[in-house]
Parts: C-alpha cells; structure tokens; sequence
C-alpha cells in the first residue's frame, strides 16, 4: 500500500519537475512539442513540465554479453560460440533518430553475422579467428552508420560440439529376450 503510494506521488512530482541533472559519463536528448531536439551535456539543464521529453544516454564504454549459439556448419557439424560486443554512442541524435533499442540491435547484427559465417563455411574453416574476422567486418561498418563508435567484437565461449540424439516415436524396445514395442502392456498377446 505504501509502495503504491509512493510511486503514485514519485509519479505526480516528476511531472512538474522544471530540470535535469546529467552526470559526466551522460548526454541526453530533448524533444520539445513532439519536433525540435536539442542535444543536451553534463550539468543542470531546465525543461518545460509535459512539454519537454528527455533522454538520457550513459556515453561510457559498454560490453554486452550476446546470448549462446550452438551453430551448424555446412558439413553438420556443431559449434557453441558464444560474442562480447563492445560499443560507445557517440552521436545521440543520429541513433535516436535511426534505432529503437540499440543494444538489442548492435547483438542481433553480431549475433545473425557469426551464424551466417559458420554456416556457410565447413568445420575445417571456421575457427575463433575468422570468425571474429568475419563479424567485425560486417557489424562494425553498420554500427558506426548509427552514431556508435569504439565498436570491437570478442569470443568469450568457442567449442565443437558432440551432440547425441534420442530417436522417439515408433522406437521398439527390447526387454531381455522378448521384443515387446514401446508403448505395449506385457500381458498382452501379440
């Protein structure tokens, strides 16, 4: 109840709060009346209650773990690799004005380029290496189209993998001596 309450007064306060604070590692954007933008620096910086918009961006160095693959190259066989995507916003304007959720965007354009390479390459051909090669040189180009800068890709995770597959369905099991289907009562007659 107190928890409700609270977020109910937060909420009304932040609509007439009249300035921003930024940090040094931040800049922001303000939109004012939906059109005009302005880019905004470290410091105190006033807006017009529910006519300004503002968003902040952390303009420092950022690493993010992109989610596990387990890949097939062109001859079936099976790689875990796992990225480490490194980036800086450099130009807020021009991100905000291109992407909706640019973190999300730089994985998937990494992620979708190390997927791409291994499974158009045999297993003898793909290795840490030229993976990282073949990434770096399609997802680096795109990002820094979008106003980020200091953009590096790295392996935390690389293995082949064995995998072992159960068949299931009209498998038959065989009990001792006696083949009885899957499935079966052994009380019945057959």
């Amino acid at each position: 109840m107190m928890g409700t309450l609270k977020m109910l007064v937060d909420g009304i306060g932040s609509l007439f709060k009249w300035w921003v604070i930024l940090a040094v590692w931040e800049r922001a954007l303000r939109v004012r009346g939906g059109k005009h933008t302005a880019l905004l620096g470290p410091g105190v910086h006033f807006r017009i209650p529910m006519w300004d918009k503002i968003y902040v961006q952390p303009v420092r160095l950022r690493v993010t773990n992109c989610p596990a693959q387990t890949l097939s190259t062109r001859d079936n066989k099976v790689i875990s690799l796992q990225l480490l995507l490194q980036y800086q916003v450099e130009d807020l304007r021009l991100m905000y004005e291109t992407l909706h959720r640019p973190g999300q965007l730089a994985v998937a354009f990494a992620v979708s380029s190390a997927s791409e390479f291994v499974r158009q390459h045999d297993s003898e051909d793909v290795n840490p290496e030229e993976v990282i090669t073949h990434v770096k040189r399609e997802v680096i180009p795109k990002l820094v189209e979008f106003g980020f800068t200091k953009v590096d890709v790295m392996i935390s995770n690389f293995a082949y993998v064995r995998i072992h597959r159960l068949i299931t369905g009209d498998m038959e099991a065989y009990v001792g001596s006696d083949h009885i289907p899957m499935g079966h009562d052994r009380q019945k007659d057959y």
